[in-house]
């Protein structure tokens, strides 16, 4: 009766007690009036938001779900504007969550939703991120292969870089950068970063990590632009005022002790004509 209301009811849709009573008869299961109110209030106690809506045509609805529709509508929009996410895995998660906003609800917020038709081809990346998960909490390696785009002849192919042999590496963290997901790893002692959706027959291996320096994965990818490796450097920005937004999108806000120095420099820089 519950799954009844979560797809076919909502405060502008009710079910009387004539179609709660033929459905439940459709699978299978004998009911009467005084039955479907003793499970109503079961389920009310079981904290389900059960409204029953008076007159001729009256009937009971589900007021309450365990995400609102705005809540939903963010995920399918997340979910629409990842390009890790292969065409077909898109539209089987965007079916799953629309689902939770009931049928008629559901129907209404797919049509609203356009999404980002440049998405990755790989249909396994959901599989390897998930290896990778696994390997990173037992403690072990995991080997791939990993490919690019390249143009040969009058086509786009894939091309295996190193030809084609495979990479082992000790998997660190997955860290979503930008529009895709990348894994974070340590190859003989060098950290690399591999872009989840290029890699190919990722495996867990039975051979152990080896014990590296933690990092802290939060300042560490903070420091790294576009997930470009390379060598950590101080530098000094002077920026025009204009991209205050930008700066503060990129690095956040700057402290207060930070900002007057930065004011002073400036002034400095204009009394030199810099």
């Amino acid at each position: 009766m519950l799954d009844y209301l979560k797809e076919n009811t909502d405060e502008n849709r009710v079910a009387s007690m004539g179609e709660i009573i033929s459905y439940l008869e459709g699978n299978g299961i004998k009911a009467e009036r005084k039955s479907i109110y003793s499970d109503i209030e079961a389920l009310r106690d079981y904290g389900a938001d059960i409204i029953y809506v008076g007159g001729k045509k009256g009937g009971y609805f589900l007021a309450s779900r365990h995400f609102e529709l705005p809540e939903i509508k963010l995920l399918i929009d997340a979910v629409q504007s990842s390009r890790f996410i292969s065409q077909t895995k898109s539209a089987r998660l965007t079916d799953k969550l629309a689902s939770l906003a009931g049928k008629n609800k559901g129907l209404l917020m797919k049509r609203q939703i356009i999404g980002d038709s440049t998405r990755t081809d790989n249909a396994t990346v959901f599989y390897s991120i998930n290896r990778v998960f696994d390997a990173i909490h037992l403690g072990k390696q995991v080997s791939f292969r990993y490919f690019e785009y390249v143009l040969e002849g009058s086509g786009i192919i894939r091309r295996y870089r190193r030809e084609g042999k495979t990479y082992i590496v000790d998997p660190v963290s997955m860290v979503r950068s930008g529009d895709y997901y990348y894994l974070v790893a340590y190859e003989n002692d060098e950290i690399k970063h591999y872009r989840a959706d290029k890699l190919s027959g990722l495996k867990i291996l039975e051979q152990k990590t080896s014990p590296h320096n933690k990092l802290d994965m939060e300042k560490y990818v903070a420091s790294v632009f576009a997930m470009y490796t390379g060598d950590r450097q101080f530098v000094t920005l002077h920026c025009d005022g204009s991209l205050a937004g930008v700066m503060t999108d990129r690095f956040g806000r700057i402290p207060h002790p930070l900002l007057n120095m930065l004011e002073e420099t400036a002034k400095y820089a204009k009394q030199q004509g810099i």
